[in-house]
């Protein structure tokens, strides 16, 4: 799903589709650990944001849109250098973050029976692509909400439960992909 917002003297098109997302949540973490996306929502919509919650959903926003990505890291420094603030931009970002969130599906069980999920985890991710015949690539275009609503359905099926692999398939992986030495 796009958004039409005006930027920069002109409207624009921004998208935030999962790739975009994970390269969010790396952008506006710690350095060490990403900022979950829902943790980078609540910072905006309290006001509570850093800098660089504005800055990446913004450029991220307009990448995802189809600007190129050096096009859209210089529109905004040229926007910050002519002193723009960051408020009207923060309300930009959370413009497009809301847009991206109320994509999600609600879930069946009220939030106070919902038992804490685990982390997703890389195997689980890679099970549903194969199911769905999805490329990495594939996975890297879909819009954060249809990521989340795809995750939730696997989860109702309890699809996303993978067994380990037997210790002779990992031999035929080993010998499949590791050079003999």
């Amino acid at each position: 799903m796009e958004l039409i917002r005006e930027f920069a003297g002109r409207e624009r098109k921004f998208a935030l589709r999962f790739g975009e997302i994970l390269d969010l949540e790396q952008a506006c973490g710690d350095g060490k650990d990403p900022a979950p996306i829902g943790v980078i929502f609540q910072r905006l919509s309290m006001s509570r944001f850093a800098a660089r919650d504005v800055y990446h959903t913004i450029r991220l926003g307009l990448i995802g849109g189809g600007m190129d990505a050096l096009r859209a890291k210089s529109l905004i420094d040229d926007r910050l250098s002519a002193g723009a603030g960051f408020m009207g931009m923060a309300d930009l970002a959370l413009d497009l973050l809301m847009h991206v969130m109320a994509g999600i599906e609600g879930s069946e069980t009220a939030a106070p029976e919902r038992q804490e999920p685990r982390p997703l985890r890389l195997s689980d991710v890679a099970m549903i692509c194969q199911t769905l015949g999805m490329t990495p690539s594939d996975l890297r275009q879909t819009r954060y909400a249809d990521f989340v609503n795809m995750v939730r359905g696997f989860n109702a099926a309890g699809k996303t439960q993978v067994a380990p692999m037997s210790e002779d398939e990992f031999a035929e992986i080993l010998a499949k992909y590791e050079p003999e030495t």
